[in-house]
């Protein structure tokens, strides 16, 4: 994983974060200390590259769950499928 410098600033989009463990705040702190950069840069690139790789998958499985919850909703399907 590569750090980039940190290039924009969009501070007014800001939020807190805090770590799921300990262990991971001591990621967090290595990998920044690593790098030569700060720990919200790291984040930030985190954040980034899961974004890069599940985002789409996301939309895509939400899509699928509000079409089996409209299903299950739909009178026509529930009689069809024998459910009440």
């Amino acid at each position: 994983m590569s750090i980039k410098p940190e290039e924009t600033n969009l501070g007014q989009y800001s939020f807190k974060f805090t770590p799921y463990s300990e262990q991971d705040h001591f990621a967090l702190c290595h990998l920044a200390k690593l790098h030569g950069t700060s720990k919200g840069q790291v984040i930030k690139v985190a954040f980034h590259e899961w974004l890069k790789d599940n985002l789409s998958k996301e939309i895509e499985m939400a899509a699928m769950m509000t079409d089996v919850l409209e299903a299950l909703n739909d009178p026509s399907m529930r009689s069809r499928n024998g459910l009440r």
